[in-house]
């Protein structure tokens, strides 16, 4: 089932009516989790699933939900691991905290096979996703008072490349029951796209 959603809360709302019992440790993969909203996606999910009252946790002490984060670069796995789980200064040396509720999946480059085959594996044996765009769009004021939204035509390609990708990876998946498509774009298809 494929979902346009806008907020994070009416995805879990969503989510949790259509799923009203937990099973043991859902994994929801979270795509652009390294940005603004795939941080906040992540976060608020799994805070709505430690609310839930009627399974805080699994039997065996594991989180009840997992979020596998994806994102394009190291640097972007260290700065969500140092959001969602924190960071420790010891005698001058920092270390992340633990955190066994999230995982870090690094997909460079989607459009080169090894990355592609990557992005696949990220949604094996999830349940749930959240495709966000990596869009970079900004509010401008015209010449003549009105605003525009302007997306770089550069970014839009190589965004919408990924966001296909994305798309194309997580209905491989066997395991998805449900994925919401979090974007504030379009997608540029180029004229070679079959």
């Amino acid at each position: 089932m494929m979902l346009n959603v806008r907020s994070p809360q009416l995805y879990l709302t969503l989510l949790l009516m259509v799923r009203p019992v937990f099973p043991l440790a859902q994994t929801f993969v979270v795509t652009h989790a390294g940005g603004r909203m795939g941080k906040l996606l992540a976060s608020q999910i799994r805070e709505g699933a430690s609310l839930y009252k009627d399974a805080p946790a699994n039997a065996d002490g594991s989180p009840l939900v997992k979020i596998r984060a994806v994102v394009r670069t190291e640097e972007e796995a260290m700065s969500i691991t140092c959001d969602l789980a924190g960071m420790t200064l010891r005698n001058g040396k920092t270390s992340y905290n633990k955190c066994d509720w999230l995982e870090t999946v690094v997909v460079g480059d989607v459009l080169l096979e090894e990355n592609a085959r990557l992005l696949v594996e990220a949604f094996e044996g999830a349940t749930g996703a959240i495709l966000c765009d990596a869009s970079h769009n900004e509010l401008i004021q015209m010449d003549d008072g009105k605003w525009s939204l302007r997306i770089p035509a550069n970014e839009n390609k190589e965004i919408s490349d990924r966001l296909l990708e994305e798309i194309k990876a997580a209905t491989k998946s066997k395991s998805l029951e449900h994925v919401v498509l979090r974007s504030s774009m379009g997608l540029f298809l180029s004229s070679d796209i079959s």
